[in-house]
């Protein structure tokens, strides 16, 4: 249960994943449906104190004793609460080290005090607690047999298609059901959407078997991903069905098609390995999937240019890519990357993490956003016909241009 100690303005604080948010669209294996907008904090499991002006004078003790009895209630004993202190009451707050003393010793619940609010920032504490909690979960749900081959944990909106790409592959894979702890105990394998540093040491910790392999876009990470699985459970995959060889058809003749075309990115220099699949890109291999899918890269370097620089970059650079036609420019101002965005007729999109980039759609060009990429092989395809979209339109160059 997540405890915050704050003011009511503290409840708004969720809303970069929604459509109001501004910045990088849910994206990656883990990223969610949003059919709606969620604020304020509504969810059964996060507790506001609401605290206020009166409470800063008079003092906070009561209002948080309260909010402390409901949050270990909700857990129950030997569950965690996680109390994260907002702005206000970690300046003006009393001491909170005997509620929390009171809500273990009596409540027998963990209390983690993280005085930074942020449910997702990950910390050695934070990490340690949850594995605790994850760890002491499983111990009591018990031994259970293992029914089916693969459970699926942390994966969001693409779920379904995944465990249909193993189902068709001979692999029985687990419908999430309402006991998170009994489908872990009931499955071979845990696959992980992306390396989860509470998961795995509890996992580790309690003799559950797990993998977490690079994320499946494209058809050589598709392919890379389901073998591993299959390795993990002791046996080989078999081949393909049927419906790959259509599936390689397609994607052969939109990669001809993709090869019209430049993407580019605009980063420093040490940054630009995270375009392979890091946080930056929600886990999503950007660049490795567009050299494949058969698309020109172009990088925009911020540095002066230099030939001995440009060099050095682009061989690190390919030596990681090891495919693809990557090509990289150096840039010191604003002007002069505008100029270079504005004079590539074949450069149409410019991958960003804000949804209407205007420094991008002023160029002329249209936004990439990590959110457009889909997983598997008929992701792969899907993804790469909806970038040669957005290659053919020519709205923000007939336009918006110079805007």
């Amino acid at each position: 249960v997540v405890l915050e100690h704050g003011d009511r303005e503290c409840r708004f604080n969720a809303c970069s994943g929604t459509s109001l948010g501004i910045f990088r669209p849910p994206a990656g294996l883990k990223a969610q449906r949003e059919d709606r907008i969620r604020m304020p904090k509504g969810e059964p499991a996060a507790i506001h104190t609401d605290f206020n002006s009166v409470d800063a004078l008079r003092g906070d003790e009561e209002k948080l004793n309260k909010a402390m009895d409901l949050a270990a209630s909700r857990t129950g004993r030997g569950g965690l609460v996680e109390l994260y202190m907002c702005c206000a009451p970690m300046i003006v707050a009393g001491d909170i080290s005997a509620v929390t003393d009171r809500a273990s010793r009596e409540k027998g619940a963990e209390v983690l005090v993280e005085d930074y609010n942020d449910y997702n920032q990950v910390t050695p504490g934070k990490v340690k607690a949850r594995a605790r909690f994850i760890a002491r979960k499983l111990k009591a749900a018990g031994a259970k047999k293992a029914s089916k081959d693969i459970n699926l944990v942390g994966f969001g909106r693409h779920r379904e298609a995944l465990a249909s790409l193993l189902s068709e592959r001979g692999l029985s894979v687990r419908t999430p059901g309402p006991d998170f702890y009994g489908d872990i105990l009931g499955s071979r394998l845990q696959v992980l959407s992306e390396p989860d540093a509470e998961r795995i040491e509890a996992f580790d910790s309690s003799s559950v078997k797990w993998v977490s392999p690079e994320a499946p876009y494209g058809f050589g990470r598709t392919r890379a991903w389901i073998k591993s699985l299959f390795s993990a459970l002791g046996s080989a995959p078999g081949a393909d069905p049927g419906s790959g060889k259509a599936l390689s058809a397609e994607m052969k003749k939109l990669s001809a098609e993709a090869a019209e075309f430049r993407v580019g990115f605009v980063v420093p220099q040490g940054e630009i390995g995270l375009l392979e699949g890091s946080s930056a890109t929600s886990m999503v291999p950007v660049i490795p999937f567009l050299c494949e899918a058969g698309f020109a890269i172009k990088l925009f370097v911020y540095a002066p240019a230099n030939p001995g620089k440009a060099a050095l970059a682009r061989t690190a650079f390919r030596a990681r890519i090891k495919a693809g036609k990557i090509g990289i420019s150096f840039f010191s101002t604003p002007e002069a990357l505008n100029k270079l965005l504005v004079s590539d007729r074949k450069l149409r999109l410019i991958f960003s993490d804000v949804t209407r980039d205007r420094r991008i759609i002023s160029a002329g060009r249209n936004v990439l956003l990590a959110s457009a990429f889909e997983p598997g092989y008929c992701g792969a395809v899907e993804t790469t016909r909806r970038l040669l979209e957005l290659c053919r339109c020519d709205f923000n160059e007939k336009y918006l241009l110079g805007s």
